[in-house]
């Protein structure tokens, strides 16, 4: 079983409403206020989070501030990975493009990034396909498949989510709900 749990409300996500998809051109926002809010509460009140085994995470400052409020109170392990990151990677959406490993490591110490390599980044210069998402769910998929836990918890994004979930990708509104536990089960 994964539970899916969307980043809490980001600036990207406030300033699409305002400026549409010029947001996207900041690169790895931060959780606003609410989105700090909303990590602390489901990290509060999730009936289920002892049951978590390990939690998994995209390397952006959004989803890595999100898993660390949720979790503050447990000692999950808590692994970064690039499979997890938003869709799509690429030059135009600089909000999904994560920062150095080193300086990840730096600002987040109590996070393996042992999975992530230091200098391959997985945005290119053209912007990423279905195709290529397909690859990335697929490879996480496989990794999911291959660890001993049985309930994970994963911290990405909507549009990435959503995907795996639903086949759904960027209904910018009507998307997945900030910090909520979505269970998902994945076939062994």
């Amino acid at each position: 079983t994964v539970y899916f749990v969307r980043h809490g409300y980001a600036l990207h996500n406030m300033l699409f409403h305002v400026i549409g998809t010029d947001a996207y051109k900041i690169r790895d926002t931060q959780l606003l206020a609410e989105g700090v809010e909303q990590a602390k509460n489901l990290g509060n009140t999730w009936d289920n989070i002892n049951d978590i085994e390990i939690v998994v995470c995209s390397p952006l400052t959004r989803t890595l501030d999100t898993a660390t409020l949720v979790f503050k109170n447990t000692n999950h392990k808590i692994i970064a990975l690039d499979s997890l990151l938003e869709y799509p990677l690429g030059t135009d959406e600089n909000c999904n493009q994560r920062k150095d490993k080193n300086v990840l490591q730096s600002l987040y110490p109590h996070v393996d990034f042992s999975l992530i390599e230091d200098d391959v980044y997985p945005w290119k210069q053209n912007n990423e396909t279905i195709e290529d998402l397909q690859i990335r769910a697929n490879t996480f998929v496989k990794w999911i498949k291959n660890r001993p836990e049985k309930h994970i918890c994963a911290v990405s994004h909507s549009s990435y989510m959503g995907n795996i979930i639903n086949d759904v990708i960027g209904d910018e509104y009507n998307e997945l709900k900030h910090c909520f536990p979505y269970e998902y089960k994945i076939g062994v």
